[in-house]
């Protein structure tokens, strides 16, 4: 495989991987189980939604969180969609420990 050159922090840096830049970085202090891009409060733009252990997150595309909540169980995947028409999208969470959670986050 050729090597490439992709830019992180502001250096050009080699690797066998493809090329790529990395626009930021969060660490969490727990492993990310689950992630997804949407529209979560209806301002048309999208978030990153994460969920790790106990905890479900959703940061701005610049990297800024602007949610947390903490769930009962440990959260192993999640998607964003309108799970019920009203015309405003869901953040739906399934954990580890069989719980199926839906949030209508307000306020973001």
């Amino acid at each position: 495989m050729p090597k490439n050159t992709y830019k992180k922090g502001g250096k050009n840096t080699t690797t066998n991987q493809q090329k790529y830049t990395q626009k930021w970085q969060q660490k969490l202090g727990k492993p990310v189980h689950c992630c997804f891009v949407g529209d979560v409060d209806g301002d048309e733009e999208n978030k990153i939604i994460t969920g790790s252990w106990k905890t479900l997150r959703v940061f701005s595309g610049a990297g800024r969180q602007k949610w947390h909540q903490e769930l009962e169980g440990s959260v192993e995947c999640c998607f964003v969609g309108d799970v019920d028409g009203d015309e405003e999208n869901e953040v739906v969470a399934g954990s580890r420990d069989g719980i199926l959670s839906v949030l209508l986050l307000l306020g973001l």
